[in-house]
């Protein structure tokens, strides 16, 4: 039976091992070698890590992971938050102040989710939305428009 119709029987129970890479020695011999670490997954992009953190409903959740992202602490964010803003609307409102300046560039990519997120704001922040975008830009020293936030 050949090994193609053994890996077939067993399904998804067949485990495949990592390639591994050659090298020719001077000796015209090979050598196997395990992968390099920088063979391994490249690093995550900060505009992937950070649309993977939003969530369904368009938000960004405020936390440890955006704040790294964002170059801040948590306590930081917290500390410059507006009076009375609840910490996702704050931290959606820094989510797209950071992507108008750090990924202005890559805009088809995220300009749906961008939508999305503004939508979810109209719908929750109500009037606190204008402090907030104002508060965020002193935060990220950037200077992006009220009118992306539909204001």
């Amino acid at each position: 039976m050949s090994s193609v119709s053994l890996l077939m029987q067993k399904g998804s129970h067949a485990r495949q091992r990592p390639v591994q890479k050659t090298a020719v020695l001077k000796s015209g011999t090979f050598e196997a070698r395990e992968p390099e670490p920088s063979d391994a997954k490249e690093e995550e992009s900060p505009l992937l890590k950070l649309v993977s953190l939003q969530n369904a409903d368009g938000s960004w959740p405020h936390g440890s992971a955006l704040a790294t992202l964002l170059g801040l602490s948590e306590a930081e964010i917290s500390d410059k938050a507006p009076a009375h803003v609840a910490p996702d609307i704050w931290a959606t409102v820094l989510a797209i102040l950071w992507l108008h300046l750090n990924a202005a560039e890559q805009k088809d990519e995220w300009e749906l989710l961008e939508g999305k997120a503004v939508h979810w704001l109209q719908v929750n922040a109500g009037v606190q939305l204008a402090k907030c975008v104002k508060a965020g830009n002193a935060v990220l020293r950037s200077r992006v428009s009220r009118q992306v936030f539909e204001l």
